[in-house]
């Protein structure tokens, strides 16, 4: 019997823990798209622990699930994301494209796409 691809098990693994609700990618799709899992990322889990609450923190021993309270600070720290206002459309210094925009007929409301930069 052929041996499971070890990077869609670690997709696998993870979606399991995380019990996804709607959409979600496919380990397969996921790994012809190069996104690898580091088992080993010692550095990352290191952030999440200061981010989350209820991992070796104020909330052990009392039955509480981990849990993020600041998600901007999550996505800063352990995904390293950037909040500035270049990479959105629909701020003052991106507004979106007029192109973007469509007006709805009942009630006369206006729909507007996002455009990745």
């Amino acid at each position: 019997m052929a041996r499971p691809d070890p990077y869609i098990a670690a997709h696998l693994e993870w979606i399991g823990f995380v019990r996804p609700t709607g959409l979600v990618v496919s380990p397969p799709a996921l790994v012809r798209a190069g996104a690898i899992l580091n088992r080993h990322d010692t550095e990352g889990q290191r952030l999440l622990r200061e981010c989350a609450r209820g991992l070796d923190g104020p909330c052990d021993g009392d039955g509480a699930e981990p849990w993020l309270p600041d998600f901007p600070s999550f996505a800063r720290m352990v995904l390293g994301w950037s909040f500035s206002a270049k990479g959105y459309a629909g701020t003052d210094e991106t507004p979106i494209p007029r192109e973007l925009e469509i007006m709805l007929p009942d009630p006369p409301t206006g729909l507007r796409g996002s455009q990745r930069t």
